[in-house]
């Protein structure tokens, strides 16, 4: 599994992005199951990320902000150089990724760069081998993964290996000569080119490590990045489309003849239960999200599968309570946005892709009816108890924090 942290689906040309920025991910596209509609549960790293290893919505899995969210601490860390924050993290209670393929027979192996990756918010439960390096680019994951290649390959039995690239997340390095190849007017030209560089990376990676002989693949991203689609830039409080919306390809052992396109609107949380069923784990009745194999082009039933997909309402939140809250719900083709004291936007996605025409004024009795669904999610009672685990974070941990934007992140404007 592959977890390109802030990797905008439409910046991918599997997603018909007009800039060269993924040739490898393409070719693996063409040969897997690709959904076109696949929406985060959150716009940054820790939730979306727990949403993925847990198939649980931030509301239950308690992870809301990581280590991001800080900022009323940043001025005693400047002063004392070291403070204590807290930190939401997994619930012991709720079975991770890992957790559940260990349990199920299989070697465990996890190298991430995102600093909220970790054992702090419970990223590193279940893993036989974890390893997090902050700040490290591509290529020095991928050295590391070829230190692991025999280790992975000659061990008993069938291994996991999860990958999180964060090299697309600020501060972007402009990577030559694709920079030179991208749109030299576009905001994003930089950005694009970590992407073309991740890519890169994946492709050497990918052959020096043999990881596509007898796997099953999975490419996804966490969340995506703003640039100015809606008044803002990177991922502040908003959910649009630009954000929520990420990758996610699945190629089964051997490949498909693809890329077959899946459109019904998905989200992270159906990750977990896809891999359970595609590998025969049972699933959880914990997990809120269900398989997405029935909705593979060819399963018997696609076409019930996603009329009931369709009809099912995806959440993604932004914060608790907090004056960066945001709430989104996406149902029968519409997206209902909800930041209290802000505004409330509602989309018809598949006429307007880019969200950017509200509907609520002309659609008020939809509006309300998807307002009352985001209340009563905010408002229920959560599956589980919450925990948080005090951390030390000392000037040095806030400068990198502040370096990535998790402190002082910019604002977008309100439509």
């Amino acid at each position: 599994m592959v977890v390109l942290d802030t990797t905008r689906a439409d910046h991918l040309g599997l997603y018909g992005f007009e800039w060269p920025t993924s040739p490898f991910l393409d070719r693996l596209g063409s040969q897997a199951v690709v959904f076109r509609n696949a929406y985060s549960s959150s716009a940054s790293t820790a939730p979306a990320s727990a949403s993925l290893f847990t198939s649980l919505y931030p509301r239950d899995h308690g992870v809301i902000s990581g280590f991001g969210g800080h900022e009323r601490q940043a001025e005693e860390l400047r002063r004392r150089g070291e403070v204590v924050i807290p930190i939401n993290r997994i619930p012991g209670v709720a079975r991770t990724l890992p957790e559940t393929l260990k349990n199920a027979g299989y070697r465990t192996f996890g190298l991430a760069s995102n600093i909220n990756i970790g054992s702090e918010i419970g990223f590193a439960r279940g893993f036989d081998r974890f390893e997090r390096h902050p700040e490290a680019s591509a290529d020095e994951l991928e050295r590391y993964l070829f230190a692991w290649r025999t280790e992975l390959h000659d061990g008993d039995g069938p291994f996991f290996l999860y990958l999180h690239l964060n090299d697309a997340h600020r501060p972007y390095e402009a990577h030559m000569p694709w920079l030179q190849q991208m749109n030299p007017k576009g905001a994003s030209a930089v950005y694009d080119s970590e992407i073309r560089f991740m890519d890169e990376t994946l492709a050497r990676a990918f052959e020096r490590s043999a990881l596509l002989d007898n796997a099953l693949v999975i490419v996804t991203s966490d969340h995506g990045e703003e640039f100015f689609d809606h008044g803002g830039w990177a991922h502040g409080p908003t959910l649009y489309r630009e954000l929520n919306r990420i990758v996610l390809m699945i190629r089964p052992v051997g490949g498909v003849d693809g890329p077959q396109w899946v459109d019904a609107p998905v989200s992270i949380i159906d990750v977990l239960p896809t891999v359970a069923d595609m590998v025969g784990i049972p699933g959880d009745p914990d997990w809120a999200g269900s398989s997405l194999v029935p909705l593979f082009p060819g399963a018997p039933g696609a076409e019930t599968a996603a009329e009931r997909f369709d009809r099912r309402s995806i959440y993604a939140q932004k914060g608790l309570r907090d004056i960066k809250d945001v709430y989104a719900v996406i149902r029968s083709g519409w997206k209902y946005i909800w930041r209290p004291k802000h505004y409330r936007v509602l989309y018809e996605v598949a006429r307007d892709p880019h969200e950017e025409f509200s509907q609520a004024s002309d659609q008020p009795e939809l509006a309300e009816e998807l307002h009352a669904e985001i209340i009563t999610y905010r408002d229920r009672a959560v599956s589980m108890t919450q925990e948080s685990v005090d951390v030390p974070v000392n000037a040095a941990d806030f400068e990198l924090l502040r370096k990535l934007g998790y402190i002082e992140a910019s604002e977008p404007n309100d439509p």
